[in-house]
């Protein structure tokens, strides 16, 4: 049985730990985090986190998911379109702030308290969009993809360097080879990335539900 967050051993609670896990990851990244970087970030030995991870790296995970879906904000007003926007920026905002997590969200199936909750305002407004119930999951899936996948590919700076490795290739390719390539980065408006995400976000809402 998981004990509470309250109970603490050698005087380290389960909360200080999972704040130092994600103090730790927000500053180095995912490929960071272990039981002892951990354990040197509050200053006692691995054995303390152990007792509250479960005594291995993949422990430390569902505790660090639980304590930042706690950060995000679900109580979002408007109609299921706003509200999914701001859910989808709210989940981005900390995926961007802890390198390498949004990776681990696509692949994970959280089920915790807070995790759920989470699911729960997502679905909450995909159903008041219409959709039909054997559709919910499709879009669910589809909304999350994007969001976490846009998080990830910008925490690792793929996405300008996608289109600058573009350019650089048709500059040496024959001038009239690869049209539609060409006319997409012809003449693009600059865009930083948060009017690159919410662009995408557009799309794939209105992919969901017309307007």
């Amino acid at each position: 049985m998981r004990r509470p967050a309250s109970t603490s051993h050698r005087g380290v609670t389960r909360q200080a730990v999972v704040e130092a896990a994600a103090d730790l990851v927000a500053a180095d990244g995912l490929e960071a985090l272990s039981v002892r970087q951990v354990a040197n970030r509050l200053g006692v030995w691995p054995t303390t986190v152990m007792h509250h991870a479960g005594g291995h790296r993949d422990g430390l995970l569902p505790l660090l998911i639980e304590h930042l879906a706690a950060g995000i904000r679900t109580d979002s007003d408007g109609d299921w379109r706003a509200r999914l926007t701001d859910l989808g920026h709210e989940i981005r905002r900390v995926a961007l702030a802890h390198r390498g997590l949004a990776d681990v969200l696509l692949r994970s199936g959280a089920t915790g308290p807070q995790a759920l909750r989470l699911a729960d305002a997502i679905l909450d407004a995909l159903q008041d969009a219409g959709l039909d119930p054997d559709v919910v999951q499709d879009a669910y899936d589809v909304f999350l993809t994007y969001v976490l996948g846009s998080a990830g590919r910008q925490t690792t700076a793929t996405a300008p360097a996608r289109w600058r490795s573009f350019e650089l290739a048709l500059a040496e390719a024959e001038p009239d080879t690869y049209a539609a390539l060409r006319h997409a980065t012809r003449g693009r408006t600059a865009r930083d990335d948060d009017a690159r995400f919410a662009g995408g976000l557009d799309l794939v809402l209105d992919a969901i539900a017309p307007r």
